[in-house]
């Protein structure tokens, strides 16, 4: 297999050597003029930007790592392998982030880009917003995602789940990664587990809320339970039910809006009195309505250990997702 442009550059010494590959390069597939010129400026650039991605995985990496020379061709190996689907300098920039997060074992980082690179491939993102948004629910949740579970078996059961909830809701990995970030500390310190939350988001998404208000609305509903009104707390003394941050945390959200349906109190202004906030009382709506739906979605979440194979096998690569170098 013919070496990429960033290893030609990497290998090669000298300025001169350097760029008279880069100058047969683009005379290869048949480039002159201001279009040669500009095909050399834009190789050096990517290849320097790939050598100080290179250098920040350094600063945050360990003896299981291996040398920045080893790192790079493991890399090299992984887009090899995948047939061009990973670019490796995006690769680079995600393993800072996993390597930030605790995973930085080289045979583990290689399996967390292939996974994050996969996942974004089929949900029609880029690697690193899916590395983003999973390495936030990492950082968020970290040992309640599972007993004795590494960070980087951690950061494959996010993924995975981040694709069941692309597979049972209408939205995109590259939503659910562009938002979970933003309320997964708060969902964790309420007492939802991940699965719970991607269940919700699932079904309110798959209702007909946008993928960014379906996290919004969520993040506001819980924040009228931790906090409730006077006229919330009044209702829920007509309904005999408790609503409040511990009934919460004791059987979250699903829970709360159970014990709501099974009071048998319910009235037409009951959700307009226990939740200030009009855009959560739409997605609380749908909820109510669909509780069956949401078990349903839980359940997925529990089984949902191998949605990132199905995702992908779905999508294919085309040749116009791969990136070569």
């Amino acid at each position: 297999m013919a070496k990429s442009i960033y290893q030609i550059i990497i290998d090669l010494e000298g300025d001169k050597e350097t760029q008279r590959a880069i100058q047969e390069l683009g005379q290869n597939v048949g480039l002159t003029g201001a279009a040669l010129t500009a095909f050399s400026a834009g190789v050096a650039k990517m290849a320097m930007d790939y050598e100080v991605a290179l250098a920040n995985v350094a600063t945050v990496s360990d003896e299981t790592t291996g040398t920045t020379e080893e790192f790079s061709a493991a890399l090299f190996d992984l887009q090899q392998n995948m047939q061009g689907a990973i670019n490796v300098q995006e690769g680079a920039v995600a393993a800072y982030d996993m390597a930030s997060a605790g995973i930085k074992d080289q045979t583990s980082l290689m399996q967390a880009l292939e996974s994050g690179q996969k996942a974004a491939i089929a949900g029609q993102s880029d690697l690193s917003a899916v590395t983003a948004g999973a390495v936030g629910v990492v950082n968020s949740y970290g040992d309640a995602l599972g007993e004795g579970l590494t960070q980087a078996e951690q950061f494959d059961k996010v993924i995975n789940l981040m694709l069941q909830t692309q597979a049972d809701g209408v939205l995109t990995a590259d939503d659910y990664a562009r938002s979970i970030g933003g309320i997964a500390s708060t969902m964790k310190l309420a007492g939802l587990s991940i699965e719970q939350v991607n269940a919700i988001i699932a079904v309110t998404t798959a209702k007909g809320i946008g993928a960014a208000s379906s996290f919004t609305n969520l993040q506001q509903a819980v924040s009228n339970i931790q906090k409730p009104s006077n006229m919330a707390a009044e209702e829920a003394k007509r309904m005999g039910i408790e609503f409040s941050a511990a009934r919460l945390q004791a059987v979250g959200l699903d829970g709360i809006l159970q014990d709501m349906v099974d009071s048998g109190k319910m009235q037409a202004d009951t959700l307009a009195k226990m939740f200030e906030s009009t855009e959560a009382r739409a997605s609380i709506a749908i909820l109510v309505d669909n509780l069956d739906g949401l078990e349903t979605a839980y359940q997925a979440q529990i089984n949902g250990l191998n949605a990132l194979d199905k995702a992908y096998e779905i999508t294919g690569v085309t040749r116009a997702q791969q990136v070569t170098n």
